[in-house]
């Protein structure tokens, strides 16, 4: 229904990814789940169980649709001086049996070599302060050497992919098969039980609210304002698991 329904922008690719599916009842199962929740804390570099789903969208790719990609979520000055965003996991839901050409990529074991990469990006000129770090042009060829390439990691059918922060990773460059994907962007809760880990973001109460009514964030979930592809108004034909919701 949303894939019907979704209208990308001209000019922009979709990356296989649906800009209107924030609430579908997919999403809003998964986000409850309680093993999902328990994972992310214990996998988590410091443990924090003040947790809330930051509403994302879905990625729902079709045979043929470009999905390539290779970043890292993170603002890599930011990460370097002070460590910010070391705790925020990257983690989704496969639905659909994924295959070597047509899944997640990973760089395994490159939080061991971030800092080194770094610094030979700062002697190219490369930092930048953006949100997220593109590494489809700046994780080079000499790179690829020294700490290895993207390597394909496909999901089975219902399988859970947990990835530390500091690992590069992205997409295959195009899908050959019905490939579909949720998000729940598990993010830590403050002391004050308001403010969010990453700055920027929008804070406790009104991710809350977006839930509650259903609506796109006015915040990525790196603190990022949308440019595109983002509903202005609550899906009309969503509907609300108002029994376990609250969860």
């Amino acid at each position: 229904m949303y894939l019907h329904h979704y209208r990308p922008v001209p000019g922009l690719p979709q990356m296989g990814f649906l800009g209107n599916m924030f609430y579908g009842l997919t999403q809003q199962l998964l986000r409850q789940d309680p093993v999902w929740y328990a994972l992310m804390v214990a996998a988590r570099p410091d443990h924090c169980w003040r947790l809330i789903s930051y509403p994302y969208i879905a990625k729902y790719a079709v045979q043929g649709h470009r999905t390539g990609f290779l970043h890292l979520d993170l603002n890599m000055k930011e990460y370097i001086i002070s460590g910010h965003g070391a705790n925020i996991l990257s983690s989704s839901i496969s639905l659909d049996p994924e295959v070597e050409k047509s899944c997640t990529l990973v760089v395994p074991g490159f939080h061991h070599h971030i800092q080194q990469w770094h610094e030979r990006r700062i002697a190219r000129g490369e930092d930048s302060a953006g949100t997220t770090t593109n590494c489809s042009t700046q994780y080079r060829t000499e790179d690829r050497n020294d700490w290895g390439p993207p390597v394909p990691r496909p999901c089975p059918e219902f399988g859970l992919r947990l990835t530390r922060p500091e690992i590069i990773h992205g997409s295959t460059l195009s899908s050959n098969s019905r490939r579909r994907v949720i998000y729940a962007w598990h993010t830590g809760i403050g002391s004050d039980h308001l403010t969010l880990e990453n700055p920027g973001t929008l804070d406790w109460q009104q991710v809350a609210a977006c839930h509650r009514d259903m609506e796109a964030p006015a915040r990525g979930v790196g603190g990022d304002i949308p440019t595109h592809s983002v509903p202005p108004f609550r899906f009309p034909a969503a509907l609300l698991l108002e029994s376990a919701y609250p969860l």
